[in-house]
């Protein structure tokens, strides 16, 4: 089912020449539709209620226009620039089934358009899945990237110590590394991936650079604040990557997440295919959020 337009529903709560109280609580409703949250919600509602007592009444307009200031400010993106003359690491995180794999392949096709042919490495550290190693094979041979692995079940420590000494000695631009995200067993995961996080700390040189991002499925509303509070707690989330984001998808959980945990989003994901990975721009997706 397609997501409703925010701002039809604006239009309809803001097309008389009163505004009451009514009218602020189903834009409140809206918003929660939207997954922007509860609480989000009451702050941008109350804040229009002061408005529209200053004014006398609010237009679908100015209620659109102040709800996207608000947004914007609570809103933040980061991109994933690379830096020149230095190896540049991606961990990847994220719970099964967001779509983490597949989006570690749209990362490696973006980045292969500033690099030279096989200056990109993948690590296969999701040892725990023998799907995902043979996902991340498969996304290696399609796009001309090495791929370092071990056996189901090995160390994913061990996959990104190999990783990083190949890459080093190589003199490799990207690294990629795929990651565990079995929720089930939350504490033994958070361990693992402290431990990866130490791995390439301790391996990382001058100048290079290294970034945790998190890939969060847009279809699961307030349950994707809830991973992304988990994985930020623990490592430190410098980005996130908004995978699923079709029409099906309300997307204001990235204004919510940027709100509660000031994580900016890099990208957005949007099909299967490689070049399905898209630049994230604050500006346009918050159109696409009103319409």
């Amino acid at each position: 089912m397609k997501k409703p337009k925010l701002s039809e529903r604006l239009a309809q709560l803001f097309g008389f020449a009163k505004t009451d109280a009514s009218v602020f609580d189903e834009l409140e409703d809206a918003l929660i539709e939207a997954d922007i949250g509860a609480l989000l919600a009451a702050s941008y509602v109350s804040l229009l209620k002061n408005i529209a007592g200053e004014k006398g009444q609010l237009s679908a307009q100015m209620a659109q226009t102040e709800l996207a200031r608000l947004m914007a400010i609570d809103l933040l993106e980061a991109h994933a620039d690379l830096v020149k003359d230095a190896m540049n690491v991606f961990m990847v995180c994220g719970v099964n089934g967001v779509g983490k794999t597949t989006t570690i392949g749209k990362l490696a096709h973006h980045f292969s358009s500033f690099v030279e042919k096989g200056q990109i490495i993948l690590a296969a550290a999701d040892t725990f899945r023998a799907a995902a190693i043979d996902q991340i094979v498969i996304w290696g041979e399609r796009l001309g990237c090495r791929v370092i692995r071990q056996k189901h079940g090995a160390d994913p420590g061990a996959v990104v110590y190999d990783t990083l000494d190949s890459a080093s000695a190589r003199g490799t631009s990207v690294v990629i590394i795929d990651t565990s995200g079995r929720m089930h067993t939350k504490d033994h995961l958070i361990k693992e991936l402290e431990k990866m996080d130490r791995i390439v700390r301790s391996k990382l040189k001058n100048g290079d650079s290294y970034r945790k991002m998190i890939v969060l499925d847009a279809t699961t509303g307030q349950n994707a604040l809830a991973q992304a509070e988990v994985f930020h707690k623990s490592l430190g989330i410098d980005s996130a990557i908004l995978a699923k984001y079709d029409s099906t998808a309300k997307g204001g959980i990235a204004v919510a997440i940027g709100r509660a945990l000031r994580i900016p989003f890099s990208f957005i994901g949007r099909g299967e295919k490689a070049e399905d990975l898209e630049i994230f721009d604050k500006v346009k997706f918050l159109e696409s959020l009103f319409s």
